[in-house]
Formats: C-alpha cells, structure tokens, sequence
C-alpha cells in the first residue's frame, strides 16, 4: 500500500523555521556564542523568541527578554565575522 508522507504547509514551515535555527546555532557557537530559545510561557519579561549569550563571559548580548529573531541574531553574527 502507498505511504502518504503527512506533511502538511505548517509542517514544512516548521522544517524550514528548524534548518534555520541550526544554521544560527552553528555560526554563533563558530564565534563564541550560544543561543537559548525561550520555552516558558510568553509574559512581560519573556517575548517568546531567541537570546544570544556569549559562551566565554555567559552575558546576554541581545534578546534579553527572549525578544530576539533568527533574523536579527544571524545579521548581528554576519557583521560580528
């Protein structure tokens, strides 16, 4: 019998959004930093998106209230090489 792949749009946006997030982690452990993703509840002090720490001091260098994206924290590590 055929195997249907069940895959629906927000599957492949959420696949999409996940090779993205890698590709971030990897260039900012290249230049000695870390990213957390927020997996609390979205509040005053938690905006639901990204923070990048700098591995060597452990200091939040943007998205201090996880109000960070992918985006501004790839372009901030693209202007940091």
């Amino acid at each position: 019998m055929g195997r249907t792949s069940g895959l629906s749009l927000t599957g492949k946006a959420q696949t999409v959004s996940t090779t993205s997030e890698y590709r971030v982690r990897r260039l900012a452990r290249r230049n000695g930093y870390f990213l957390r993703k927020s997996r609390a509840r979205i509040s005053l002090d938690n905006e639901g998106e990204y923070m990048l720490v700098e591995t060597s001091r452990n200091i939040v260098i943007r998205g201090s209230r996880f109000d960070a994206s992918l985006e501004e924290i790839e372009a901030f590590l693209a202007d940091d090489d």
